[in-house]
């Protein structure tokens, strides 16, 4: 029997204090991430991909998914956390990594079961296992993968894309981080620094 997992981008509040969220019923960028972690799930998996911003997040659907995997940007975190928290209330684990994971982990770990600090792909498959069976550790640090070669093509079949329009804008991993080391910009220290190209042919 298949394990479900729901994959979660939050939208972000417009207004915190009347939980007003961002939302549209179009959009013409196709997210990059849920579809990316798609590709990452071991079979086995039955995936579940849910944009926020043009979906709405179910947090009393039944059946429960079995893991519940949230990303969020800095701009999306406090909406993150009170998904994850109702989710947990229900005993349904939560796993959390992206960009603000990675800036503010303390306070991330705060919200959810455990937490990826890092790139995914070396720590992505064992967070699903030990959550499902029960043995999550708090913090999984993935280390920085010395080159990009064999990286999976995101899964975007999954995606309704009549969600975003006619004119879709697609976004294509060609590297990670930055070969310049700008002292405003945090994507010099994001993802351990460095800065690291796809082989061309992908």
């Amino acid at each position: 029997m298949s394990k479900r997992l729901l994959i979660i981008q939050p939208s972000h509040y417009l207004s915190k204090e009347n939980h007003t969220l961002l939302k549209t019923g179009m959009k013409p960028l196709v997210p990059l991430t849920l579809p990316y972690l798609a590709a990452l799930t071991p079979e086995g998996w039955d995936v579940t991909l849910v944009d926020e911003q043009i979906q709405d997040v179910d947090v009393y659907s039944k059946p429960r998914p079995d893991v519940v995997a949230i990303t969020t940007w800095t701009i999306h975190s406090i909406r993150a956390y009170d998904i994850a928290d109702e989710f947990r209330r229900q005993g349904v684990p939560v796993i959390m990594g992206g960009p603000h994971v990675w800036f503010d982990p303390q306070e991330a770990a705060r919200h959810c079961d455990a937490i990826g600090i890092g790139e995914g792909e070396p720590i992505w498959a064992r967070m699903l296992e030990d959550a499902v069976n029960g043995r999550l550790q708090k913090v999984y640090h993935a280390p920085q993968m010395p080159n990009l070669a064999g990286l999976p093509l995101p899964r975007w079949d999954m995606l309704d894309l009549r969600k975003y329009g006619p004119f879709k804008t697609y976004s294509l991993m060609s590297s990670r981080g930055c070969p310049m080391q700008c002292d405003f910009c945090s994507e010099r220290l994001y993802l351990g620094g460095g800065y690291r190209v796809r082989p061309t042919a992908r």
